[in-house]
């Protein structure tokens, strides 16, 4: 009650004040008690006094075997850790050896004489590195083959695991060992014979923006397999003849005998048709590839196949492309007025017919077209998800600009930054202002503007080139080929019409590198003085 009421300070003085006044009755009433008391007291003291001596020597003999058991796991712990590190160097020699053996194979060539042979050879490296090692080695190998049997006997021992090889490294082995040492006829041979044509993982991979050059030559294997030219290749085929025993009247047991007859492989009618039919999605991607081999004429020839119904806006997006790089104007125009009902409101449409107005000459069309163009999330999606369309739209805009910018259409411009259109494209407010920069290149005013907010944002730039560090380079993935497809970057350069305004931009980049330089001697003198003063 009195820390509550009066706090610590005041229960001192109480509790000093009743001790004083209660003194004189103390020590007249327990001074014989008090002496009793002092004489017990001092019995005690000594006899913990003593207690306390024992208890120091037992305390040091517990602190000795304590030192000594801690002497002795000491040691134990040397003794493993000295034959752990022995096990581990033994381990990292064995590993070391593994390896130079392996990269001793792998430098020598093999020489496969039959199909025996190289069952022998897969079979050896399988127990010398395992299922997986022995076809990634397989992949990597330089095989010498002397005829197409062996091929085949190597194509079949992967077949078996096919659902665990990597498709893309399948392809590669497989045309690699084929192509190059036979002909078209052969390899197709191949192909159906182990109905390789009919697998959709196969023709996801073949047909992958990274093989586009082995698609194409897939799809002259099948012109020439249908052409009149084409003949069907004879292979040995094993086969079983059974012979009676000479001698047994009763019962003739039967014995299978191993012999090799020459067979031909049966022609398959409209091979191509059957397997990629004109106006399915492979066949759009082989047209896609075609034009971007520059083989305009042979795209346009393939595009003429397709189905009406079957033609998709990525179809006219190339065709339109394809016309307009080969000068056909008018046929680009007759495909966007065919297909406007049709794909009018998709992106690539949109793309295409702003490619057709800059060809067309008319920058004011693309720009408006540009600017009354809504996506919605769906359609942003796509853009995102194609990163050679979402390109082709950044290139788009920039030839707009720069179309627009000759023509001095200030207006024109600063609507396009502002309403937000070039968002739809990922191109932020740096990559406007680059685009600016380069639109405005007869104004030295305005470029000087939006030369100071760009030496705002970013300091460095490599040669006369600025890179958006956001579209770096990466791997998307695409999910209609379930295929990896490598994205372009978005790279947009400054244009340097007049040589004064390069030589005032250098100079700025240079004056900034100097205040930096300067600026970190200064924080190391301090750092310095500081260092003198505390010694």
């Amino acid at each position: 009650m009195l820390k509550q009421i009066f706090g610590c300070r005041k229960i001192n003085i109480v509790s000093q004040l009743f001790k004083a006044n209660n003194s004189i009755y103390l020590k007249n009433s327990y001074t014989t008690d008090n002496n009793s008391n002092n004489k017990n007291n001092n019995n005690n003291n000594n006899n913990n006094n003593n207690n306390n001596n024992n208890n120091n020597n037992n305390n040091n003999n517990n602190n000795n075997n304590n030192n000594n058991n801690n002497n002795n796991n000491n040691n134990n712990k040397k003794i493993k850790d000295n034959i752990i590190g022995e096990k581990n160097k033994k381990s990292k020699l064995a590993i070391k050896n593994q390896q130079r053996a392996r990269s001793k194979i792998d430098n020598q060539t093999l020489k496969v004489k039959s199909a025996d042979n190289a069952q022998e050879q897969l079979l050896w490296i399988k127990k010398q590195w395992g299922e997986g090692d022995a076809l990634s080695f397989l992949s990597r190998k330089k095989f010498e083959f002397i005829s197409l049997e062996v091929n085949e006997a190597v194509v079949e021992i992967l077949k078996k695991r096919v659902k665990r090889v990597e498709n893309a490294r399948f392809i590669t082995m497989l045309l690699n060992l084929s192509v190059r040492k036979h002909p078209f006829g052969d390899l197709l041979d191949l192909l159906v014979k182990y109905d390789l044509i009919n697998n959709t993982a196969f023709l996801d991979t073949l047909f992958s923006q990274a093989y586009q050059y082995k698609a194409i030559y897939f799809f002259e294997l099948f012109r020439y397999y249908d052409s009149d030219s084409y003949e069907p290749s004879i292979y040995e085929k094993k086969i079983f003849s059974v012979d009676p025993v000479p001698g047994d009247k009763v019962h003739n047991p039967i014995e299978a005998k191993n012999e090799y007859t020459k067979v031909a492989v049966p022609k398959i009618p409209n091979l191509r048709q059957t397997v990629i039919p004109n106006g399915c999605f492979f066949h759009k991607k082989y047209i896609f590839q075609l034009y971007k081999s520059n083989r305009h004429e042979d795209a346009i020839k393939e595009f003429d196949t397709i189905p009406e119904e079957l033609v998709s806006v990525d179809v006219v997006q190339t065709m339109v492309s394809c016309f307009i790089d080969l000068g056909y104007i008018e046929k680009s125009k007759y495909i966007m007025a065919k297909y406007f009902e049709k794909f009018s409101k998709e992106p690539l449409y949109r793309i295409a017919a702003m490619q057709l107005s800059l060809a067309i000459g008319d920058p004011e069309n693309a720009a408006l077209i540009l600017l009354h163009t809504k996506y919605n999330r769906d359609q942003k999606k796509e853009l995102e998800d194609s990163p050679s369309s979402l390109h082709l739209g950044q290139q788009v805009i920039q030839s707009i600009f720069m179309e627009l910018g000759e023509r001095n259409k200030i207006s024109f411009l600063k609507e396009l930054v502002d309403h937000g259109a070039l968002n739809f494209f990922r191109l932020d407010r740096f990559e406007s202002n680059v685009l600016l920069f380069n639109a405005y290149h007869g104004n030295k005013k305005m470029q000087m503007k939006y030369l100071s907010n760009l030496l705002e944002s970013r300091q460095n730039f490599s040669d006369s080139q600025i890179k958006s560090q956001r579209f770096a380079p990466q791997l998307f993935f695409d999910k209609k080929t379930l295929s990896h497809i490598e994205a372009t970057s978005s790279e947009i350069k400054i244009n340097y019409i007049d040589p004064s305004l390069e030589a005032i931009f250098f100079d700025k980049q240079q004056q900034q590198q100097q205040q930096q330089q300067q600026q970190q001697q200064q924080q190391q003198q301090q750092q310095q003085q500081q260092q003198q003063q505390q010694k």
